[in-house]
């Protein structure tokens, strides 16, 4: 997925869902991060390609869209400051606002 800025520029950009308790947590910066577990095994999910890329520095820029899965039109969009990758799980950390 993308995101368009004002320069016409194309952001890349992952998108996940959190409970409300994480959601609220996550978009105020209490908990500017959040983890999660690939489950694919050949990494069909264009989301943890791009992942792993940032984490290898195959890209420079990131940002990720967290909508509430208790009220979909509830998100945010932050930019990824880091992705560590550990036994599956992919750990994001982003940029506070």
């Amino acid at each position: 997925m993308h995101l368009e800025d004002s320069g016409a520029k194309m952001k890349k950009l992952v998108e996940f869902k959190s409970l409300l308790e994480f959601y609220s947590k996550e978009r105020i910066g209490l908990k500017p991060n959040t983890m999660r577990k690939c489950d694919c095994t050949d990494f069909e999910d264009h989301r943890f390609k791009l992942l792993e890329m940032f984490a290898k520095k195959q890209i420079r820029e990131l940002w990720i869209k967290i909508r509430c899965a208790e009220k979909p039109t509830n998100f945010f969009i932050r930019k990824i400051k880091d992705v560590s990758i550990y036994d599956g799980m992919f750990i994001i950390s982003w940029e506070l606002r």
